[in-house]
């Protein structure tokens, strides 16, 4: 449970924080842009997706084609450094499962380090630079209130 400003929930304050902001920036820039790029797509938070698993998987940010949800396109994970093994195998399982997806990122917001993995990476290389977005994901994170820590 978490303490500050006397808030209740499983997950950290932070780790919530950073979903808002990456949300917020992300919708901003597909629905503010002219970037045909952009059409027909949505970002959403712990969204539920049942990809035939034993349970289902709820990303903490996703980006999707509207008109076909499961054509997801990036799948991000925040995380505490306990939790990002997890979270990778999690990113690692989707692309298993998921023919369309093209980025997924795992954010350790404890250290400060993005990870990330592409369809043509079977593996995480530490970087936080979307395709999709053409921006890097920690900008969206700091973007009003660099001190949010």
């Amino acid at each position: 449970m978490n303490k500050l400003f006397g808030l209740a929930g499983s997950a950290a304050l932070e780790h919530q924080v950073v979903i808002a902001y990456l949300n917020t920036n992300i919708n901003n820039i597909i629905h503010f842009t002219n970037n045909n790029k952009f059409k027909g797509t949505l970002s959403t938070t712990e969204t539920r997706f049942n990809f035939n698993t034993k349970q289902w998987k709820e990303p903490d940010v996703l980006i999707f084609e509207k008109n076909n949800s499961e054509n997801i396109i990036v799948w991000i994970e925040i995380c505490k450094a306990k939790k990002l093994s997890e979270d990778k195998n999690k990113i690692d399982l989707i692309f298993k499962k998921n023919k369309f997806l093209k980025e997924g990122f795992v954010f350790d917001y404890e250290t400060n380090i993005w990870y990330k993995r592409t369809r043509n990476k079977d593996y995480f290389t530490s970087d936080n630079c979307t395709f999709l977005l053409n921006t890097n994901l920690s900008k969206l994170i700091y973007t009003v209130n660099r001190n949010i820590f």
